[in-house]
């Protein structure tokens, strides 16, 4: 669970977490920041679209 501390900070057992925005204001990825890791920087990516799974009827 994360804790917000201020306007797209926050913190929780993963440590602190900053969400990065682009100019319009849509969320680009995030920095992560621990006892072993100072602002890591993670890329929001697409993901491809979800596809059904197999029906598993014999």
């Amino acid at each position: 669970m994360l804790t917000p501390i201020a306007r797209d900070l926050f913190t929780g057992r993963v440590g602190l977490v900053r969400f990065i925005r682009s100019a319009n204001g849509e969320v680009t990825g995030l920095t992560l920041s621990s006892t072993r890791v100072r602002r890591l920087p993670l890329q929001k990516i697409a993901a491809p679209p979800a596809q059904a799974a197999p029906s598993r009827e014999e």
